[in-house]
């Protein structure tokens, strides 16, 4: 078996995504709170004892500061190499619908939170934007799956 980073080739750090939209079809996106400027959608990594809608809800709590119901519709998986961990990513993306009256405010895992449009991410490059163009609006853009 061949080490990628510090994982074995065959094992995937698994996430969950969120896409939400408002009435203007904009996509609710959480500005990360690392040293990078960057945007993504709400969610993350499944944590030991975690189940999927757990975990995302978890995340959305993390992330947005919502601890409402929500309606969780799958949408698409996503696999890409992370350098930022050193290891394969797969996300499960849902479309998702907040149930409860919510305002848009960051959580502690989050400097900001926003609905945005395309134009919004006009200037944004990295893979998580690319992957809020793609799941949240439906531009067609191929990930790569490249080996480090």
């Amino acid at each position: 078996m061949n080490r990628t980073g510090k994982y074995p080739d065959t094992i995937y750090r698994v996430g969950t995504k969120a896409v939400i939209k408002n009435k203007e079809g904009k996509v609710l996106c959480v500005h990360d709170t690392g040293e990078e400027d960057m945007w993504s959608l709400p969610g993350g990594g499944l944590d030991h004892g975690d189940d999927v809608p757990g975990g995302l809800k978890r995340e959305l709590g993390e992330e947005l500061d919502y601890h409402g119901e929500v309606a969780l519709e799958y949408n698409n998986s996503c696999v890409y190499y992370s350098h930022a961990i050193g290891a394969f990513v797969l996300y499960l993306v849902f479309d998702v619908e907040l149930l409860d009256q919510y305002s848009p405010h960051a959580g502690i895992d989050a400097k900001e939170v926003a609905y945005l449009s395309p134009e919004d991410l006009a200037g944004y490059n990295d893979r998580q934007a690319e992957i809020i163009k793609k799941y949240g609006f439906g531009e067609a853009i191929d990930f790569p799956i490249l080996r480090p």
